[in-house]
């Protein structure tokens, strides 16, 4: 079985957590993030709270990353750490509940603009959205399954564009004019297809007047969502096995990586406020087309729409080159699913893109048929997600302690990078995902389980966990047998 070369750069690197990163969430939850914050002031300092509480976790992950063995990120520490059954359990979840619901989430989100852009050409109708979307999902499995290089290049330029596209934006806002004040009240504004707001229905956020208190409830609102539009920086650990001089490339791509999306978010933030003003923020459910439209006219949302449709096919294509990798690492673990560990020797794992591809596309296209589908299973998975993630960074503390006790584990290196300022960095990292994970099974209980659609949820997650721990425990102890 041919392994993992070597070959990502440092530019490839930081390519992949942009664009991971950089979606459709700066889009979304912007108005409101503004709104739950309560004045400008407020919503970019919670957008640099996020950016911190990132950067302080990327210093601290960074350790697990570098020292332990780099073959499957989370996988590999979850199994280091509590044992191979978790780690089997954590893969099994990524690869029908978390990885396939966030994936199918943002090609939806292609979906909508892309149907916006060519509905001229192909009046699909009802289902365009559902058809772009697997279109999206079939051609990027498709174009990762060619090879490493191939993944790499299309990674490398659908970033470059929408990073570029970005700074177009702000260019042009920096020239405009600032629109007139708008009404204390939400408008409906945009094109149908920018008025789809599925992190709208997470909760309601009554219009304020600038300058008001932040409360409580508007705060944990704000911050979530911004977690969530900061969420996958640490997709790198999948593909860490690839890197090219990992101790040196690692740390700097997750800091340089997660500072590029802090500094681009800050500043299309700035330049949303400066155009239409805090409550025509607020008020808007297309914000860049709104302020786009107010700078250079009608065809302004034309080329948000594009852009959108960049920054989304960037993200899926992301997400399916790392999620793969971290089935690799389970079939070449666990025998039981060994199939999936097969390494083709044009630098691919062809068997684990290609079952990713088929769940993620069956998933489109069941649940594409009703327009929430995917937006429900999404806010399902966070839980199962931050449970994972959570677990994996008190697995700093646990690593560390059996090292210093004598525990030498496997392809640990001599000289290798420590997180700073232990044990306050891993800490404030576990607390974050602790609230995280508070926030997301709190908001699911109170908004989705109450739902008549809970019972499939619930016996889907049910019946995942169930088998995948089964597996899990049984492909364990035969291994030591």
């Amino acid at each position: 079985m041919i392994s993992p070369s070597h070959s990502l750069s440092l530019f490839d690197c930081i390519c992949i957590i942009v664009g991971v990163i950089i979606g459709s969430g700066i889009y979304r939850t912007t108005p409101l993030i503004t709104g739950a914050a309560g004045s400008p002031v407020m919503a970019l300092s919670i957008w640099l709270l996020g950016g911190l509480i990132v950067i302080n976790g990327a210093l601290a992950y960074a350790e697990l990353v570098i020292s332990r063995s780099r073959r499957g990120g989370d996988y590999a520490f979850l199994s280091a750490a509590y044992g191979r059954w978790l780690g089997f359990l954590f893969a099994w979840t990524e690869f029908w509940i978390i990885r396939p619901a966030n994936v199918g989430a943002m090609a939806f989100v292609y979906g909508e603009y892309a149907h916006e852009l060519l509905k001229s050409w192909l009046p699909w109708g009802a289902t365009a959205p559902m058809r772009h979307a697997g279109i999206a999902v079939t051609a990027l499995t498709l174009v990762n399954l060619i090879g490493f290089r191939s993944s790499a290049r299309t990674q490398n330029v659908l970033t470059s564009l929408k990073v570029l596209g970005l700074g177009l934006l702000l260019l042009t806002a920096l020239f405009a004019t600032p629109a007139a004040p708008a009404p204390v009240h939400r408008a409906s504004q945009g094109s149908p297809a920018m008025e789809a707001r599925p992190l709208e229905s997470m909760a309601p956020v009554e219009s304020v007047e600038p300058g008001s208190s932040v409360s409580l409830a508007g705060f944990q609102l704000a911050i979530i969502l911004v977690l969530f539009t900061y969420g996958g920086w640490n997709d790198i650990s999948y593909v860490a096995a690839e890197v090219r001089e990992p101790r040196r490339n690692l740390p700097r791509a997750l800091v340089l990586g997660s500072l590029t999306v802090i500094a681009i978010y800050l500043l299309v933030n700035m330049a949303f406020l400066h155009v239409l003003g805090y409550q025509g923020v607020v008020n808007s459910k297309a914000v860049a087309a709104d302020m786009m439209t107010h700078c250079v006219g009608p065809w302004g949302g034309q080329a948000i729409s594009l852009l959108i449709c960049l920054s989304c096919l960037g993200a899926i294509s992301a997400m399916i080159f790392t999620g793969s990798r971290i089935y690799h690492a389970l079939g070449a673990d666990h025998a039981l699913v060994g199939w999936l560990g097969r390494w083709s020797d044009r630098g691919a794992p062809t068997f684990s893109i290609l079952a990713q591809g088929a769940v993620m596309l069956t998933m489109v296209l069941v649940l594409g048929r009703d327009e929430q589908g995917f937006e429900r299973l999404a806010v399902f998975a966070a839980p199962f997600f931050w449970v994972f993630f959570t677990l994996v960074a008190v697995s700093i503390f646990i690593l560390r302690w059996r090292e210093n006790h004598g525990e030498r584990p496997e392809k640990l290196e001599e000289a290798s990078y420590r997180a700073p300022l232990y044990h306050l960095n891993p800490l404030l990292l576990v607390v974050s995902c602790g609230f995280m994970l508070y926030s997301s099974l709190s908001h699911l209980i109170r908004t989705q389980l109450a739902e008549s659609d809970a019972s499939f949820q619930s016996l889907w997650s049910v019946a995942v966990v169930g088998i995948g721990l089964g597996l899990g425990i049984s492909s364990s102890r035969s291994a030591k047998k």
